[in-house]
């Protein structure tokens, strides 16, 4: 039984430097950013056209919010929440575009004019 639990030892210490040691700023920039890229992605084509200024302003918003955002955490974040070695592994990064991908992909257009969404045939 001893083999399945892990133990861990963690350094103790006050709530104050715990906080002090979150990245405030590259997390300000990284939720600010993807907020205002799903924002332009669900407004698209539903509400306003792809076209639309209300849909572009929030996209490109959005792509440069996120993209500042990892610069922060690559070259000025003390202790980054985006940490390289997630994305070192060819493995970890196709997985990471998979997820992306179906996130993306809601709706698929068939020959007949209608959508089919989650295999089931309906009009959008």
């Amino acid at each position: 039984m001893a083999a399945l639990l892990v133990k861990l030892s963690t350094h103790r210490s006050s709530l104050r430097s715990k906080l002090g040691r979150v990245d405030w700023a590259g997390g300000f920039l990284f939720i600010s950013g993807l907020t205002s890229l799903l924002v332009a992605i669900s407004w698209g084509g539903v509400q306003f056209a792809w076209t639309s200024w209300h849909t572009l302003v929030p996209l490109i918003v959005g792509v440069g919010g996120v993209m500042i955002s990892i610069a922060w955490e690559r070259h000025f974040a003390k202790e980054p929440f985006l940490i390289k070695s997630l994305f070192s592994s060819l493995s970890s990064v196709a997985a990471y575009t998979c997820a992306f991908l179906q996130g993306v992909v809601v709706c698929i257009p068939t020959t007949t004019g209608r959508w089919m969404t989650d295999g089931i045939l309906t009009t959008c």
